[in-house]
């Protein structure tokens, strides 16, 4: 499969927010409103041709409700908060999610932005995404377990050197 990534675009956003919603409570539900939020307030985004995944990235110090995004940024100010990744099953192991979490790191490195967060449910569990985070370096630095109906996650974080190159 090709791995040609671009920024979304605002055209995107409607397939895109029905790819996520497959996707809860793995990821947080949405509407469209709040989906044209995210989209807005990024700093980075990306998806493919066949709109087939996504990933959402938020830079430090905005006003975002998450309680997740609140913990890290009390904790760093230098990062890229990933808010949401979501690949389809049709094309999932197949190199797309690794694509999109490569660039990411070569852009934050470019940009000299030193790490790059994001969480992964630990109830429900979600052992899959946090294999394959461990896989690309990532380490936990918290734990929340203040989430809706019960859902706990895993802070993850991993640094990215300056001059990182995937």
């Amino acid at each position: 499969m090709p791995l040609n990534l671009r920024p979304i675009v605002v055209d995107d956003l409607p397939a895109l927010l029905e790819l996520n919603q497959r996707f809860v409570p793995m990821v947080g539900g949405l509407d469209a409103d709040r989906m044209r939020w995210l989209f807005d307030a990024a700093s980075w985004t990306c998806t493919t041709p066949d709109l087939d995944g996504f990933m959402i990235v938020l830079p430090p110090g905005i006003a975002y409700g998450s309680p997740n995004y609140r913990w890290i940024d009390a904790r760093w100010s230098d990062y890229a908060y990933i808010d949401r990744i979501a690949v389809d099953d049709t094309v999932q192991r197949r190199g797309l999610g690794r694509a999109m979490y490569e660039r990411l790191f070569a852009d934050c490195a470019a940009a000299g932005i030193g790490r790059v967060t994001c969480e992964v449910n630990v109830r429900p569990s979600n052992p899959r995404s946090l294999a394959f985070h461990e896989r690309l370096g990532f380490t936990r630095t918290g734990v929340r377990s203040d989430g809706p109906e019960g859902v706990t996650v895993a802070i993850l974080s991993r640094r990215v050197a300056p001059g990182y190159s995937s």
